[in-house]
């Protein structure tokens, strides 16, 4: 905006001069100004509305128009503390018999109170070294069928050890203050069981191997090597004497497959020319050479098999990863420990003699949700009834939706009229406070909606739906035949002479004494029930939801002229332009003329300057 001094020659208040020569133009705006205020807040007023309509319609209206919706059913167990149960609309009446075999169970492995050398109390960061781990070794940890590799080395903390286990797919910690591990399953139930084993074995690597000066094959003949006569060998396997007889024309490959008969692994690399027997399995893998006559020492000599200590040159190498799991505290008893497993296994029950298994004792069976709690040394009882209490509330809860928004709606269309009031301009909320700006504005927007067609037209279209008869096994029902009316014209309170009461009900005051015929009805023809409020709900879903399909006026799902309302909205955008420009153009107008004026002024001042001094010589 242009700054102007005006009136220095006229002392004319130029600028007020202006705004009431411009006034009937600004005024023109701010009519238009408030027409758009009033229509933005009426579309508000609608969208809330709206969305309440909205969700009456998806929500209600959509989900009991189904008889499904209608056949709630409930179960009880006779015995509750070894199993739950709960019953969906499927579930067949009746009463069945349930045992629990088995109930589901994580694996877990608690392990035995560490020690660290100093006796000093672990923690997270104590490194293995300190638990007394002296050289590195490969943990095996299987879940689920799937083996995953954990490998430990004495500069490893205890924090590594647990992250290890985790990214393994374990879950796994380290209780301070009870100085154990503590490792689980992720999952419970057979699937999700874990086994975590090390890697233990003992080599023997034997020397090379030769025939005159060329080095053996895996072809070369026990002859060869100076084998002349059978002879039987003998190795200490898992405690047990095993025997293979080697005979002179035995390949090395063959001599290696009679080794591997005993339980050992064995091997002949024609690279390194050296005969190598391995054991990795078992509850000893300390496995001994049984060389105790002149033969069979001669024999395992010429085979390369005899060790420094026996005079020969056959190097054993052993790893005890076992040692690794003991310094951890998680070597099980199985094993020599005292860490404490627990395998996870499936939960199984036998519904009405028929086996059925779960990973976490959940069971989904024909209708059934069953949780398996606790074993049973005798078979218990699930009885399935229909649930008439929950039917009832369904219905209930469905008439309280429908009574407050009918309510609402009939709260808007009657409201007080706000006659003469209109929205404020700036200068108008200049003079007064806020508690003043607040009430004006609030009479204003509670009335927005009176007496509208549209929401009258939404309003009615409910109450007609509602109030129709619908025929069930040959016989015309209404509500009234289920005790459900709404009271007399002149006893109903204001904007509620359409709200539904169910005769009965304990917590409405007006009709908690009355028979309570729409139990009864339940409780003696629960399809019939079923049937003629699913018709009901059907017709008033069907009716709302003509009302909203989209239109060139509004969109789907909505019961308002909403597109109408942008359009609208758009044409005052564009109106109050054309007037703020036609202000500005009057008001550039004007300034000119005063403007003119003033110079006109000053030349005159000067003029009559000039002739007075003239005259005054």
């Amino acid at each position: 905006m242009a700054v102007r001094i005006t009136g220095l020659n006229s002392g004319l208040d130029t600028d007020a001069i202006v705004q009431e020569l411009v006034k009937s133009y600004s005024g023109q705006k701010e009519k238009i100004e408030k027409k758009q205020t009033k229509l933005e807040w009426k579309q508000d007023a609608w969208k809330e509305l709206n969305t309440k309509i909205y969700s009456f319609y998806s929500s209600q209206l959509s989900n009991l128009r189904m008889t499904s919706a209608y056949n709630a059913k409930s179960a009880n167990i006779s015995d509750s503390s070894k199993a739950t149960v709960k019953a969906s609309n499927s579930a067949t009446i009746g009463t069945q018999r349930l045992e629990i075999k088995e109930t589901a169970q994580a694996g877990y492995l608690t392990g035995s109170k560490i020690k660290t050398k100093t006796g000093e109390a672990a923690t997270t960061q104590t490194g293995l070294s300190a638990l007394g781990l002296t050289k590195a070794t490969t943990l095996s940890v299987e879940v689920g069928g799937a083996t995953k590799k954990i490998d430990i080395s004495t500069s490893d903390t205890i924090q590594n050890v647990v992250e290890k286990f985790r990214k393994a797919g374990l879950n796994a910690s380290f209780d301070k203050d009870a100085q154990r591990f503590f490792i689980s399953s992720k999952e419970s139930g057979a699937a999700g069981n874990f086994k975590v084993t090390a890697e233990n074995y003992s080599s023997l690597a034997g020397s090379e191997l030769k025939v005159g000066e060329e080095y053996a094959t895996h072809m070369t003949k026990a002859s060869d090597l100076g084998i002349t006569g059978e002879v039987d060998l003998s190795v200490k396997v898992n405690g047990e004497i095993q025997t293979v007889k080697i005979k002179p024309d035995d390949e090395i490959f063959k001599i290696v497959g009679k080794f591997e008969s005993m339980g050992l692994k064995a091997s002949f690399n024609d690279d390194t020319h050296k005969l190598i027997l391995t054991q990795d399995e078992g509850s000893d893998v300390e496995f001994q050479i049984q060389a105790d006559t002149n033969e069979t020492r001669d024999a395992f000599n010429k085979l390369g098999l005899l060790t420094i200590a026996q005079g020969g040159q056959a190097v054993r190498y052993t790893s005890n990863g076992n040692d690794a799991l003991s310094a951890l505290g998680l070597l099980d008893e199985e094993h020599g420990g005292s860490a404490v497993k627990l395998d996870g296994k499936d939960a199984k029950i036998l519904l009405n003699g028929a086996e059925f298994t779960s990973k976490d004792g959940n069971f989904s069976i024909n209708g059934l949700s069953i949780t398996a709690l606790e074993k049973t040394t005798d078979a218990i009882t699930i009885n399935t009834t229909v649930d008439s209490q929950g039917i009832y509330d369904s219905i209930k809860n469905f008439f309280k939706e429908y009574n407050e928004l009918i309510k609402e709606m009939d709260t808007l269309y009657n409201a007080d009229s706000s006659k003469g009031y209109e929205p404020l301009t700036d200068d108008e909320k200049d003079e007064m406070s806020d508690t003043e700006i607040e009430k004006w504005e609030k009479k204003i927007k509670d009335s927005l909606l009176r007496r509208d067609s549209t929401l009258n037209s939404v309003a009615e279209t409910l109450r007609t739906a509602l109030a129709k008869s619908y025929t069930v096994n040959g016989k015309s029902y209404n509500l009234s035949t289920f005790g459900i009316k709404t009271q007399s014209y002149l006893a109903a309170g204001k904007n509620e002479k359409s709200l539904y009461h169910i005769d009965g009900d304990s917590d409405d005051t007006l009709t908690k004494t009355q028979n309570d015929k729409l139990m009864a009805a339940i409780n003696s023809d629960p399809e019939g029930v079923a049937d003629f409020f699913s018709q009901l709900v059907k017709g008033a879903y069907q009716a709302l939801d003509k009302k909203m399909k989209s239109s060139s006026l509004s969109s789907a799902y909505v019961v308002y002229n909403d597109k109408q309302m942008t359009n609208e909205l758009k044409e005052y955008k564009s109106k109050i332009s054309d007037w703020e420009e036609k202000v500005e153009y009057y008001e550039d107008f004007y300034y000119k003329k005063f403007t003119a004026m003033e110079k006109a002024m000053a030349n005159l001042q000067s003029s009559q300057n000039s002739l007075s001094m003239l005259l005054g010589q």
